[in-house]
């Protein structure tokens, strides 16, 4: 009894001195869906809405109502970014970033999602050209927590009514420090922190805070939380988040390296063995496809392989679609682009769209082309330099007209 007291009093200490500083460098996170995405779900909302307003009103909320929260980080040369789950900028180029600071709220509109991690649930926002509003932002732990310790969960939760953000500061102690699970989003084992410490929809990106060396130290990001019992809070560990970081330092580097002929000639080269191989590397495909070719095919192609009730990896399409419509969109676009690609083997690789290259082989921002053929089709497949990776941006397909010679009878 005088120990779980004691616990009491920090928790409260520790929530009391958290509470101003925090706030500022928490932000409420609001995506701008892809538009191809927000008008496709747009008008199945309309489609639905003298049939089932429910379903009508579900495909609106998704595109409108969505948010998540974010946290403040400042880079060694002082550069300014906002640190989320990736699952927070689905479908999303950019993103409405508030700050609430007392009564006083600061919008940043339109701030480039610069980085999307493709083995964790991890997202960067820049600010709007660059700019510097901030000189401090939060630390992050680089090491293993233990159970037991005190943390506060921060964000921007829905109020339950309408779904508004509202500032949420809850308390609570890690349950386990290296709790290995399955996660939701992706169906693969990862490593999360388990916490005590409540949270609601809406949390999703905001930092799971302890007290490390006397400051408020980030040890993780609140991803999901499990409904049950217990209501068990799960957070993306900061080793990991160090990790992404890193990498999206890299990515910086990368960005400039990678954008040249010779690199993107090699990914259409592996795209290529990956599509003709008997067992298709599904992970490495599923990587090089981005959010601007999901949004192209990934509803239709749900809605195609709904009314089969087609199954992959042991997941529903149709049911899966109305718990986590970005998730399976993505799915089922693979599934489609696999479909599309390998139903006419041998897949060739034919050579760059020679009209799109510069005189120093550098590309266009907006993509470049390269052309692929089968027996029957040739394809005109887009590339863009995205996050550190060629990725495809779109898939065209045209039938191979066959030629028929013809002799003079005279």
């Amino acid at each position: 009894m005088k120990k779980n007291l004691v616990l009491a009093i920090l928790l409260i200490g520790f929530t009391i001195s958290l509470t101003a500083e925090t706030q500022e460098r928490i932000f409420i996170v609001r995506p701008r869906i892809i538009s191809s995405t927000k008008e496709h779900f747009l008008e199945e909302s309309k489609l639905w809405a003298n049939v089932r307003r429910d379903v009508s009103e579900w495909y609106r909320d998704v595109i409108e109502g969505w948010h998540g929260s974010g946290f403040l980080y400042v880079g060694e040369n002082g550069e300014n970014f906002i640190i989320t789950n990736r699952h927070v900028l689905s479908h999303a180029a950019s993103a409405d970033i508030t700050e609430i600071s007392g009564e006083v709220e600061l919008t940043y509109t339109e701030c480039p999602v610069v980085y999307v991690s493709d083995g964790a649930d991890f997202a960067v926002l820049a600010f709007p050209e660059n700019i510097r509003p901030f000189t401090e932002g939060f630390q992050i732990y680089d090491g293993i927590i233990s159970a037991g310790t005190a943390v506060s969960a921060a964000g921007y939760p829905g109020n339950g009514d309408g779904q508004e953000p509202i500032w949420s500061l809850t308390e609570g102690i890690v349950i386990d420090g290296t709790a290995y699970l399955r996660y939701p989003d992706t169906n693969d084992f990862a490593y999360f922190i388990a916490h005590s410490a409540a949270l609601r929809g809406g949390n999703s990106g905001g930092p799971l805070l302890a007290e490390i060396d006397g400051k408020t130290t980030v040890i993780g990001i609140n991803t999901f939380v499990t409904n049950g019992e217990n209501n068990i809070g799960y957070a993306l560990p900061s080793s990991i988040l160090v990790k992404e970081w890193d990498k999206f330092m890299e990515v910086q580097t990368r960005n400039t390296d990678l954008r040249n002929q010779k690199t993107l000639e090699n990914t259409c080269g592996f795209f290529t063995s990956h599509i003709n191989s008997g067992v298709p590397d599904r992970k490495w495909i599923n990587g090089v496809l981005s959010e601007y070719l999901v949004s192209d095919f990934g509803l239709e192609a749900v809605e195609s392989l709904a009314g089969e009730n087609y199954t992959v990896e042991e997941i529903n399409i149709k049911d899966y679609f109305f718990r986590r419509p970005w998730e399976t969109m993505r799915l089922a676009a693979l599934e489609h682009v696999l479909s599309m690609l390998r139903q006419d083997l041998p897949f060739r690789y034919e050579g760059m769209v020679e009209e799109n290259l510069d005189t120093d082989a550098s590309f266009p921002p907006d993509g470049v082309q390269s052309r692929f053929r089968d027996e029957k089709s040739e394809y005109i497949i887009t590339w863009a330099l995205l996050y550190g990776e060629w990725r495809i941006t779109g898939i065209d397909r045209e039938p191979i007209r066959k030629r028929h010679r013809y002799r003079s009878s005279g």
